[in-house]
């Protein structure tokens, strides 16, 4: 009788840990501007620079056997530093939803914490398999960490945290790119 309370116990493991994992991103697809699809240092200088509006396609995969799609906006990601307990190390909270949330107290947050957490592969980066490798290694290194809002530069300027790690403007070469007229699918 032990055995099978062991073994009902024991099969429910890897299906409470797959619910309790974020999403596992399968791929990431970014709209580029015509300027950035010129030559891979274009496309590059883009990935080191990018803009908050550049959308982004996320492929991911839950529990559920089949890839769900979602298009959001680069300023929406957070990364999440490191953690033991936690499955997850990015973050999305769009800005038109952080007050529903917080109307809905700990259950927004319990909901959000599920729902807008996602497991991003940095480790393989050595075998980046895309048709352009590095350019979401650079993205990465300008998503800001969860809390960082603004980043004081000096002389009492601020700049939102995700250009903390963009190169000056007048490096830039490039034109910001201009959202396409098309509504976004959700």
């Amino acid at each position: 009788m032990i055995d099978i309370q062991a073994a009902v116990l024991g099969s429910t493991i890897p299906f409470l840990a797959a619910i309790a994992s974020g999403p596992f991103i399968t791929s990431v697809r970014v709209h580029l501007p015509s300027n950035a699809r010129r030559s891979k240092e274009e496309l590059l200088r883009f990935a080191n620079n990018t803009p908050p509006n550049t959308r982004l396609r996320l492929q991911f995969i839950r529990w559920a056997p089949w890839l769900v799609t979602r298009d959001m906006f680069f300023a929406d990601f957070r990364r999440l530093p490191k953690s033991k307990i936690r499955l997850s190390n990015l973050e999305i909270v769009p800005e038109d939803k952080k007050e529903a949330i917080e109307k809905l107290g700990w259950q927004g947050r319990v909901l959000s914490k599920y729902f807008n957490r996602y497991w991003a592969n940095m480790t393989n980066m050595g075998r980046d398999r895309s048709s352009a490798p590095g350019v979401w290694d650079g993205m990465w290194k300008q998503i800001p960490y969860a809390g960082e809002v603004v980043k004081t530069l000096g002389k009492g300027e601020r700049k939102p945290a995700v250009m903390q790690n963009r190169a000056s403007s007048a490096q830039q070469l490039s034109p910001p790119p201009r959202l396409a007229a098309r509504p976004l699918k959700r």
